[in-house]
């Protein structure tokens, strides 16, 4: 199977796609924005054609095409990416949402990788004014953050199979 299809596979699996929105992925968004000091974090997830927000914190859209999207242009990587000014980098110049509302100019992000190794998505940060790099504190803190979220993710998902597993288990009749 092609990476990009078990990419897919470990989405799926995770069942958090368009789910509603859920407190605990709101509160790790408000918390990014509190110790850095930015106006806009969200939690997304990757498909092909889109970008799953699972949570966003000052942001109006659930979801958004791929040519919007700041990890659609530049490689899924397995540490903190930062960009410090999006109009000064050709990649992201053009991106509608540097050159229109929000215009954002500070990006952030941390990957959300599952526990079989699949970058489901990001952790992101997001400022309307350029930045200086992360000092190595910054570094970890995203980073951490981006942990936090996938124990998120993967709790959600064990408590929703061990539920099934208890209704089906239910079902069953004792027979003496």
């Amino acid at each position: 199977m092609p990476p990009e299809a078990q990419h897919l596979e470990a989405l799926s699996r995770s069942e958090i796609l368009e789910t509603p929105l859920a407190e605990v992925f709101d509160r790790i968004a408000r918390i990014a924005t509190g110790i850095f000091a930015v106006p806009i974090a969200t939690i997304s997830l990757f498909e092909e054609a889109r970008a799953w927000m699972q949570s966003r914190y000052s942001l109006d859209f659930l979801k958004i095409p791929p040519e919007w999207d700041f990890m659609a242009h530049t490689p899924r990587e397995d540490c903190v990416r930062i960009i410090k000014d999006a109009r000064a980098d050709v990649r992201f110049a053009s991106v509608p949402l540097v050159t229109g509302p929000p215009h954002i100019r500070f990006y952030a992000s941390a990957p959300l990788v599952s526990r079989d190794g699949y970058k489901l998505g990001a952790l992101c940060i997001l400022d309307t004014a350029a930045r200086a790099e992360f000092d190595l504190v910054q570094w970890r803190a995203l980073a951490d953050l981006a942990d936090t979220t996938m124990d998120a993710i993967e709790l959600r998902t064990a408590g929703r199979a061990a539920l099934e597993r208890l209704a089906s288990l239910s079902k069953l009749r004792v027979v003496r």
